[in-house]
């Protein structure tokens, strides 16, 4: 199986709020996402906009994607993104149980968990609100106003120079020796195995 690592970027911000690896679809599904990422997507909704998917580097062996995706976070760093781990690890069907306990104990006092429980029919309404959601041109201008009405979020000089960087291309910062060593190792794996077929 060939595995991608890919980055959900806010078009309001232009700015990377979620790093992942999956295969297939997984990068465009949005269903199944920690609480903060939907919030953002929420916030990128009522704003008449979507999350902005892009595939990073694709045609992987499963161990050279968790290192790029841990890489990609460590890059941005965690404080800037969505993501609950540092990477390497959150795709993984069962997690060792300190894994969970770190994105338990993360999970834990922030402020998008704080609240009533939803009953699951109001749950069932507010998801079916959201689907085939449709703008009116007037509806989607009163949006942009009150999106412009808002105050910007102040970046930090080094956030906005990683920003800078990443946007120039993935070799405009070259990647450790042991994500590249890895990447040459999953394509060579993937050529034997193309050749013996």
């Amino acid at each position: 199986m060939e595995f991608y690592v890919y980055e959900h970027w806010r078009p309001d911000t232009n700015t990377c709020f979620y790093v992942g690896k999956g295969t297939h679809r997984r990068a465009w599904v949005m269903s199944k996402r920690n609480l903060h990422h939907k919030a953002i997507q929420s916030k990128l909704i009522s704003a008449g906009l979507s999350v902005d998917v892009r595939i990073v580097i694709s045609n992987l062996t499963e161990e050279a994607a968790y290192l790029v995706e841990k890489d990609r976070i460590a890059f941005y760093g965690r404080e800037n993104l969505s993501n609950m781990t540092d990477g390497g690890e959150g795709g993984m069907l069962n997690p060792p149980q300190e894994i969970r306990q770190k994105i338990s104990n993360r999970m834990k006092g922030n402020k998008w968990n704080v609240g009533k429980k939803l009953s699951e029919e109001t749950r069932k309404k507010q998801s079916n609100s959201h689907k085939n959601k449709k703008f009116s041109d007037e509806h989607r201008k009163k949006l942009s106003e009150n999106a412009l009405k808002r105050p910007k979020r102040t970046l930090t000089v080094e956030h906005r120079e990683k920003i800078r960087i990443s946007m120039l291309g993935k070799n405009s910062r070259p990647m450790p020796d042991h994500v590249r060593q890895a990447i040459a190792k999953s394509k060579k794996n993937k050529l034997l195995a193309e050749k013996a077929a």
